[in-house]
């Protein structure tokens, strides 16, 4: 929708051409992207009735309760990290298989919301593919930044932070890793980089040696 300076309308207009889609994710942030995102849901739900619409992100995983029992055209909630979780509930419904066996998610049952027990942060970040950027010529030509995650996490606890109720523990990728990928986007003619790490240098043991390391490499 950024890249491309959609409407919601338009994104309905744009799911049309995929068919009927199994599983549609929309991310909720933070409070001025969740209503947003709950008026798109919305929308979506009109066209595609029988679609799994599931929400993520920092505010959907604190309000996973209120959201799913305010708005019942919302299927579920992923908490935490999505990655593992959204695979594996692809999975469970395709295959129609019961939700209760996929960690990290809330979801409604009946008049009922069900949260399952929660799915433990990914410790190797660099086991977790590159992003399918598929429309990065369009963020190029548009001259926007591409965005780059080297790490997740904080050890600190300061009190007007989300991470706070979301992931502490600092984990990083490995200064190859990440400049494997800075490299990839370069040779494809990305030139504007943003960092949109919690915390860069991690203020932990080895934190600093690899912000050196990264420079070096």
């Amino acid at each position: 929708m950024e890249v491309h300076n959609l409407s919601k309308g338009q994104v309905v207009e744009r799911m049309q051409g995929i068919g009927n889609p199994l599983l549609t994710g929309i991310s909720a942030l933070n409070k001025t992207t969740i209503n947003e995102a709950v008026f798109l849901a919305s929308l979506i739900r009109e066209r595609f009735p029988s679609t799994h619409i599931t929400l993520g992100g920092h505010l959907a995983t604190f309000a996973h309760e209120n959201i799913l029992g305010k708005y019942s055209f919302i299927d579920s909630i992923v908490r935490g990290e999505g990655e593992s979780t959204l695979v594996d509930l692809c999975e469970a419904l395709n295959s129609h298989q019961d939700l209760n066996a996929v960690s990290g998610i809330s979801f409604r049952n009946g008049a009922n919301v069900v949260s399952n027990s929660s799915r433990k942060p990914i410790e190797n970040l660099d086991s977790i593919p590159f992003p399918l950027r598929y429309n990065i010529n369009d963020i190029r030509d548009a001259r926007q930044y591409v965005v780059v995650s080297s790490s997740r996490g904080c050890q600190g606890g300061c009190s007007f932070c989300s991470l706070v109720g979301f992931n502490k523990k600092w984990r990083a990728r490995s200064p190859v890793n990440l400049v494997d990928e800075i490299q990839e986007l370069y040779e494809k003619g990305v030139r504007r980089i943003s960092f949109e790490d919690e915390n860069f240098l991690g203020h932990v043991e080895g934190g600093r040696d690899r912000a050196l390391e990264f420079s070096r490499e």
